[in-house]
């Protein structure tokens, strides 16, 4: 009796269960047969469920083993490269035989195109763009003013004669305040002898 091709390969994932676990005596550790299996299982396609499946281990054991054992992530790594690899081979194929939806797709994952309206296509580059807006640049002299406070002590009844001078910003001030006409008043409190 013939088997479909569905049915044989599930009748060769039993067989190599089956061959596996005669071989894999101590389940805590990893042998060659599992290293084999699961490069071959993601190289083919295989979810972790299904590789989980056939190693009769939960997925979370698989991630644990992803961790505690460096041959294994490699060979986890190693067989999804294999896959990407056949799959990015299979698309460009297919494009290059005329299938117009593998030609958009591989057009825009491969090469960066986006449609730009109505039978155009544009590149995008990868690049980022800073624009500074920056002031007029200041005359050496006003630069010096800019940067240049003076600043007086002043007595509480003298508030009001120093807030209304040119430059100065505030709104009050407390006795023995330095002001700094130039830009903000700033507040220090000075000793009371």
């Amino acid at each position: 009796m013939k088997l479909t091709p569905a049915e044989e390969e599930i009748a060769q994932t039993e067989e190599r269960r089956r061959k596996l676990h005669l071989k894999w005596k101590d389940r805590t550790q990893i042998c060659p047969a599992v290293i084999e299996l699961v490069r071959d299982a993601c190289a083919s396609g295989a979810t972790v469920g299904n590789i989980c499946a056939v190693l009769d281990i939960s997925e979370r054991k698989f991630y644990r083993w992803i961790d505690e054992f460096p041959e294994f992530a490699a060979t986890v790594k190693a067989g999804r490269s294999i896959e990407h690899d056949r799959l990015a081979n299979r698309l460009v194929e297919m494009a290059l035989c005329g299938n117009v939806p593998c030609l958009i797709f591989a057009l825009k994952s491969r090469h960066n195109y986006n449609d730009a309206g109505v039978g155009s296509a544009t590149l995008v580059e990868n690049k980022v763009s800073f624009n500074f807006i920056l002031p007029e640049a200041l005359k050496p002299g006003d630069y010096l003013k800019m940067l240049t406070a003076t600043s007086e002590v002043i007595a509480p009844g003298d508030a009001a004669r120093a807030l209304a001078a040119p430059g100065v910003k505030g709104t009050h001030a407390h006795a023995h305040t330095l002001l700094f006409p130039v830009h903000y008043p700033l507040q220090l409190p000075l000793d009371h002898e």
